[in-house]
This record gives structure tokens, sequence and C-alpha cells, in this order.
């Protein structure tokens, strides 16, 4: 099942997106997945140039949706980058992608009380329907529970937690977070597979569900 009102455009290639809580194994998955042949697009902190910041603190509905606007602009790069492989027939793997932002948005809602999500969600639909944004052909979903998440962030050691605010690890913004997840993967061609499998297991079950 597709997005409804999402713009249809057919490429050779298939768009393949990754997602998940923060530590569910995203990155490790997508850069196992390069080596398959899978041309990857990172996630969009991994692709930040020298000087480019995250923008406004997110304390009232003008910062709220500056970020919004921030990281949908980022999405839309990204789907740019993407388009120029899908169209020569390569598949791609994006590290994230809008349902972040549309979890993101809806979770924060909740989590400050600030009205904001329904626009800024209808902001990205509005971008898929005009073709800015790439509807997804399959979707991987790595499904963590938010105190392993917690116990992983603790415990990383390529990312310090505080790269994080400290929202994310409390449950009145994870929680609804995970229910929007869960809520989106419903009717979609996902595979969800359990982030507390091994790195190999995950892989090979992506390979098996990707073909």
């Amino acid at each position: 099942m597709e997005i409804i009102g999402a713009m249809k455009v057919m490429y050779n290639g298939r768009l393949i997106v990754v997602e998940g809580v923060p530590c569910a194994g995203k990155t490790t998955l997508v850069r196992n997945l390069s080596r398959f042949g899978y041309f990857i697009v990172p996630e969009i902190s991994e692709m930040l140039c020298e000087g480019d910041s995250f923008p406004g603190d997110g304390n009232d509905y003008e910062s709220i949706k500056k970020i919004a606007k921030w990281f949908l602009g980022k999405d839309i790069e990204r789907s740019s980058k993407a388009r120029k492989f899908l169209s020569e027939g390569r598949d791609v793997v994006m590290d994230r992608y809008f349902v972040t932002s549309l979890a993101y948005n809806t979770a924060y809602e909740i989590y400050r009380g600030i009205p904001s999500a329904e626009e800024l969600n209808r902001e990205i639909y509005d971008s898929l329907s005009r073709g800015l944004l790439i509807n997804p052909n399959l979707y991987i979903y790595l499904r963590l529970h938010p105190d392993e998440m917690r116990r992983r962030l603790k415990n990383r050691r390529d990312r310090p937690p505080s790269i994080l605010p400290d929202f994310w690890q409390k449950n009145e913004f994870i929680l609804p977070f995970i229910q929007f997840y869960e809520d989106f993967f419903a009717n979609l061609n996902v595979k969800i597979i359990d982030a507390t499998k091994t790195p190999e297991e995950i892989l090979y079950e992506c390979l098996g569900f990707l073909g």
C-alpha cells in the first residue's frame, strides 16, 4: 500500500528506507547493505557541511517551524541525490527519511504541548504530492524498546549521548514517537525486524526481504 496523495513516479531502481529510534542499528545496517551493491544516502547528520548547524531550540512555535523546514529541506536535497541513481536503475537505501520528521513533529507536539504537527506534517505530505520527496518502495523498521534504546545511548562510543536532546530519552516524547511508527507502517510494505538481533542476523533478514 502506498502513501495516499504521493506523486507516483516510476524509477528503474527501488528506494528503500531504514527507520527506527536512535541506536536501533540503522546506520550499521545501511553500511552493511552498501557491501551488496546498494547505493547509500546517509543520515542528515552525516551529510552536514562545515558551518551547517542545527537551527533553533524548539521552545516556541516559530522555532519548531524553523526546525521542521530545515529538516524538510535536507530531505529534499537527499531526494535529489537518490533520484539520479534510481533513474539509472540502482537500488538506493536511505538512513532515515521524512517518516522520522512526521514522527518527530507528532511526538514533539505531545511532549511540549505546542500545536504544530498538523501544519508541519501537511507540508511534508504536500512535498510528496509535488514530487519533491520520493515515495519509497520499501521500508525496513528496526523495532527497539525505549529501555534498550536508553541503555545503548548510554554505552555508545561513536557519538556521545549529548548529541541528542534530553527529551529523546523521556517517555513523554519517545513513546508517541514509536507509536507513530507503528501506526504509519501498519498498511505499508515494510519489514519489521527485532533490533536486539545481531547486526549479521539483521543484515541477512533484510537481504532476504529485498530479494
